[in-house]
């Protein structure tokens, strides 16, 4: 970390350096890093009880590129497949390697696995019920790195949620799934539907998701509530037979009968309009030696394509990014500042002939400054942030 001497005090230059040399702060659609670091144990939230009153540990492996040293960075966290029985959080790290090296910052999770009735559950009321619990999780851990955005560098305006198989029905229930007249009756002795894992201040809200090999439990749920965009990837010979339109949840061999019906992308898509939910779908349509690598298009062990569905990710979600900083960052005596004022609309070259970053008072990002030229601007109050001094500018 660098540091300035001004008037008997050293200031940290960390966050204004940074943001200034790495254009990843600003776009996260295109690979900008080339290593990245794993953090394997991080807890996100505090333990909880299985269906079979077992003790489970909420953990996350969070991925970061190496030389990411932005101030803060979207959040993607992914939850991984296994039909709701199995699945470790590393299943997918292809995937979550690309993305960190994009400038995300990558957190992959476990959750609460299992049901009454071994590899089968009992009957579908037990499939929706796991489904409930994992999606309760996946709201802590959403609450969790929100709460904990400074320890890790989140930008808590900008989560975004990635989930395969099982994961990806998960997934769409924590985005969709969000008032209580949504929670099924069979589930009210399994708490609200929000879960109470880290609830306090922030919200379980995010920005968009995207969904391999997934479809919707409970397509209704869209209609009320929060509504991120979703952009999702599905297989029209998929092994497992995921519904692209509505149908079994899945064909999953004899448990077949045990799994309620699901709405896919083909049927999806009106309803996603009619609720003005911005979406985009991919379906790929291929056949394999092993039907039962269809499921796993994301895997490079099986596949190339996977490069394809991160890019098109990243390039969906890109749309959603908005370039905030914390109010307090703006705001703080990093540096010393300066006051001007200036007339509105009216283009205007700085006093000091610097290239920075201009912000609006509310720490959001105006533009990119060069040589200290100022694009006509409303009335307002903004600051330009540089490596060396921090302009207040009164517009009027």
């Amino acid at each position: 970390m660098k540091n300035i001497f001004i008037n008997g005090c050293f200031y940290s230059l960390f966050l204004i350096q940074n943001l200034l040399a790495q254009s990843s702060c600003i776009n996260f659609d295109s690979i900008q890093y080339t290593q990245v670091t794993i953090n394997n144990s991080i807890q996100y939230g505090a333990n909880q009880l299985n269906f079979d009153g077992s003790i489970f540990i909420p953990n996350a492996r969070i991925i970061k590129a190496t030389a990411n040293n932005c101030p803060t960075s979207p959040l993607l966290i992914l939850v991984h497949g296994g039909g709701f029985t199995a699945g470790t959080p590393d299943m997918m790290d292809s995937l979550s390697f690309r993305f960190a090296k994009y400038g995300y910052i990558y957190a992959s999770i476990n959750y609460r696995l299992g049901w009454p009735g071994g590899f089968c559950p009992i009957d579908s009321s037990e499939a929706v019920r796991a489904w409930y619990r994992s999606v309760q999780d996946i709201k802590g851990a959403i609450r969790y790195f929100k709460d904990n955005s400074v320890v890790f560098g989140i930008d808590t305006n900008n989560v975004f949620l990635a989930g395969w198989s099982a994961g990806g029905y998960a997934t769409i229930g924590a985005a969709y799934s969000d008032l209580p007249s949504e929670s099924p009756s069979f589930c009210s002795d399994l708490g609200p539907i929000d879960g109470n894992l880290n609830s306090g201040i922030h919200s379980s809200h995010i920005k968009a998701l995207a969904t391999f090999s997934s479809a919707f439990l409970f397509p209704n749920h869209i209609a009320e509530g929060q509504k991120p965009g979703i952009i999702m990837f599905n297989n029209a010979l998929d092994a497992y037979e995921i519904p692209l339109n509505c149908n079994k949840w899945w064909n999953y061999g004899q448990c077949q009968s045990s799994f309620p019906n699901a709405c896919g992308i083909t049927s999806m898509q009106p309803i996603f309009q009619q609720n003005n939910i911005a979406s985009a779908s991919i379906v790929f349509n291929y056949s394999t030696s092993n039907e039962f690598n269809s499921h796993w298009l994301h895997n490079p062990i099986y596949f190339p394509l996977w490069e394809e569905e991160v890019d098109s990710m990243a390039s969906f979600f890109q749309g959603f990014i908005s370039q905030e900083i914390p109010l307090s960052t703006v705001n703080s005596s990093v540096l010393t500042i300066q006051n001007y004022l200036i007339t509105s609309f009216t283009d205007y070259q700085l006093p000091v002939n610097h290239n920075g970053i201009l912000y609006s008072i509310n720490g959001a990002l105006i533009s990119i400054v060069k040589s200290g030229k100022i694009n006509a601007l409303s009335p307002g109050i903004y600051f330009f942030i540089s490596e060396s001094i921090k302009i207040k500018l009164i517009v009027i």
